[in-house]
């Protein structure tokens, strides 16, 4: 009653309603075939970080950082949570991650007899990253609406590959066997080709120890020395003269000069 006073200061330095803060960087923003990994950066400046989750999936910090590696397109929550139960939240979606290869299909190719050039058809799409380019026998395919076309003249195997616009490829190899162009007149030339070089081989075996193994000099045929640079002209009458055949049918013949 006499105005004697008594203080006291208390200290008050435990009370933590602060969320804490939460960054989260790494999401990918280009396309790519590989997995992604968020970094996420979490502080509390008061009680402290007591779990990071992302989709209920623990991640360690160190030093305030950990990371968490996306294999697939999705959304990912990350919750921080402090030592007294304050939470921030963020969800990341994810959704440039391509690990699909493209699709391809081929039509068009004949399984009947025909003497016209063959038409493939080329179909494909990708719905990740896109087609970035469509090649048969490496040659470059153009694709309207995802769509081409290849003609073929003749007949082989013909390998066509789709790639995306991340490196996936699929490929398909189609046998084209049904082209026949020959005309009458192409197979009893073959067939004239076919009866004269026989005829030239057996000249060659019945005079095979006539015949010098060096240089272009050749005693390959009866009666006829063909010799240095000879022309082809005096080859053929030669082997003509030989063979016992009055000229060739039109056609490509290779003579071939020494020995066997």
């Amino acid at each position: 009653n006499v105005g004697n006073t008594t203080s006291e200061t208390v200290e008050v330095d435990k009370i933590d309603k602060v969320d804490p803060e939460l960054e989260i960087t790494g999401n990918a923003e280009e396309w790519t075939a590989e997995d992604v990994v968020l970094a996420i950066e979490a502080t509390d400046s008061l009680s402290g970080i007591a779990s990071v989750k992302v989709n209920n999936e623990s991640v360690t910090l160190t030093n305030g950082v950990g990371t968490y590696t996306v294999s697939e397109n999705g959304s990912y929550e990350v919750v921080v949570t402090d030592n007294v139960g304050n939470t921030t939240s963020e969800t990341v979606e994810v959704d440039k991650i391509d690990k699909v290869d493209p699709e391809l299909e081929i039509t068009g190719n004949v399984s009947s007899w025909t003497k016209e050039n063959v038409t493939l058809t080329i179909t494909s799409s990708d719905n990740l990253s896109g087609i970035a380019s469509v090649k048969v026998n490496n040659e470059i395919i153009t694709l309207t609406n995802g769509v081409g076309t290849y003609t073929v003249n003749e007949n082989g195997s013909y390998e066509v590959i789709v790639t995306d616009n991340v490196g996936n490829t699929t490929s398909e190899t189609v046998e084209v066997d049904k082209i026949d162009k020959t005309t009458k007149e192409d197979e009893k030339n073959k067939s004239s080709k076919v009866n004269t070089e026989e005829k030239v081989e057996e000249v060659f075996e019945k005079n095979e120890e006539n015949i010098e193994e060096k240089g272009q000099k050749s005693d390959t045929i009866p009666n006829k020395i063909i010799k240095g640079n000879a022309t082809e002209q005096v080859i053929q009458k030669a082997v003509i003269a030989a063979v016992g055949i009055g000229a060739l049918s039109a056609g490509a013949y290779v003579f071939i000069i020494g020995k066997k």
